[in-house]
This record gives C-alpha cells, sequence and structure tokens, in this order.
C-alpha cells in the first residue's frame, strides 16, 4: 500500500510545524504546509495530496472551508478539518462539505493517527460505493486533471491506456494526456465491459479497436502488444470469427 500523502493547511506556524514532525514520525509523506487558500491551491494541483488537513479559520478573504470546497469540486482527495471553534455558521457550512474527519485543537498524537486512518477508511468506502458496477454502467465520461484544469474525456473517445512507471497515458482519439495515478487506480474509473486489459501495460478500448495482427492491436497507426494469456479473451469478447 502506498504511503498517503498529506498536505496541511495552517497559518499558525508552530502548530503547523508540530502537526508535520507528529505525521512524519507516524510513517506518513506530508508534501508540504500552505499557509493561505492560494498556497493551498497551488501546492494541490501540483501534488495531488491523498488526504488534505485544513484548519477552518485562515487568515485572509478566503478561509478553510473555501480550500475544501476547492478539492470538493476538482478531485478525489480526503479532507480533515482542524478546529476550535464551536461557532454553529461555520460548522454548519463546514458539515455541508461532508469532510472525512475532524480534529480539535488542542490535539493528541493518538488523536491525529486515529483521524488519518479513519477519514482514509471512510473516503476509501465513500470511493468503493461511487464507482460501483451500477454507477459505472451509467457515466459514460472520465475527469482528469490537465495542466491545472479538470479535463472531461468521453469513454468512447479513449483508444488505449499505457502505464508508465506511477503515472499513466491516456491516448484518445486526437490527443494523449498524462496523469499522475497507477495503472491499477485508472483502471477502476473506466467499465470493464467497454476496456479489457491486453498486456500489463495497455488497456484498450474495445469498440476502437480497428485490426489485430501478429498478436497485436492496431489502433491509429500505433501497435499495441497482446499478452499470450488474454489473446482468447480479447478474441471472444470482439466476438472475432475465423479466428
Amino acid at each position: 500500500m502506498l504511503t498517503p500523502k498529506i498536505l496541511i493547511v495552517e497559518d499558525e506556524p508552530i502548530i503547523a510545524q508540530d502537526l508535520k514532525e507528529c505525521l512524519i514520525d507516524q510513517d506518513y509523506e506530508v508534501i508540504n504546509i500552505a499557509k493561505s487558500y492560494i498556497e493551498a491551491i497551488s501546492y494541490i494541483e501540483k501534488e495531488i495530496p491523498s488526504i488534505v488537513l485544513i484548519d477552518i479559520i485562515l487568515k485572509g478573504e478566503q478561509d478553510g472551508i473555501e480550500v475544501a470546497k476547492y478539492i470538493r469540486q476538482t478531485l478525489n482527495t480526503a479532507i480533515i478539518f482542524i478546529t476550535s471553534h464551536s461557532d454553529r455558521a461555520i460548522v454548519k457550512r463546514a458539515t455541508a462539505l461532508k469532510p472525512d474527519g475532524y480534529l480539535v485543537k488542542p490535539f493528541k498524537e493518538e488523536d491525529i493517527y486515529t483521524s488519518i486512518e479513519t477519514a482514509l477508511s471512510h473516503y476509501q468506502t465513500e470511493k468503493s460505493s461511487i464507482t460501483s458496477p451500477i454507477i459505472e454502467e451509467l457515466k459514460d465520461f472520465i475527469f482528469i486533471r490537465d495542466k491545472g484544469k479538470m479535463i472531461k474525456l468521453f469513454h468512447k473517445d479513449i483508444n488505449w491506456i499505457k502505464a508508465d512507471g506511477n503515472y499513466t497515458e491516456i491516448h484518445t482519439i486526437s490527443k494523449k494526456y498524462v496523469v499522475r495515478s497507477i495503472l491499477k487506480d485508472v483502471s477502476k474509473q473506466i467499465p470493464s465491459k467497454q476496456f479489457m486489459r491486453v498486456h500489463k501495460s495497455y488497456i484498450v478500448n474495445l469498440s476502437n479497436v480497428e485490426t489485430i495482427k501478429n498478436n497485436k492491436i492496431i489502433m491509429s497507426g500505433n501497435e499495441i502488444p497482446i499478452a499470450r494469456s488474454m489473446y482468447e479473451q480479447l478474441v471472444s469478447k470482439l466476438n472475432l470469427l475465423g479466428h
């Protein structure tokens, strides 16, 4: 299992540093500390954290709740609010975003660990329910991040997907995108009836397969290898005659 990457959004330096050291001691990876909304968004877009710890009250016009709102609109990332306030209006705004947990100041080391593990577990459960087979059949697109923007890609426009270490290439009819996710995670976001893994490094859109020759798939002039163990299954899914 990959070590969760955590971003801290906290404008009180001592609290932020103490929190960072505690997280590191507990073997989490802290990608950075943001002191404002603008810094937080910048780090989020560069690193795409697994979880963000956000102080609800930040100096400036945009508080921690606005950071969380941005995350909810653009990313699949767990959120924990850090708070020492019980103002009803603030709590109502925070609760509306359905955070994955809370840390109440002053907090202890065990509180931090429990909150993070609970949040990650809750987040994974929610994510699994969103990508259930029923929903998968209804949704005909995925969203990916490209140069700070969220791009909608329709399944029908994706030709093939290729593993590239900790990144994945998504090749559409007209363009290639590179996303910061491993192939296994990307495969969970696309329908298994339409897409098939034909090689350890490749997934293809069965609807867009043009030619099969010498154990290779030809798509838009590109050759994609077919693993021997996957050939018969591919042939069966394509309803290939006379093979």
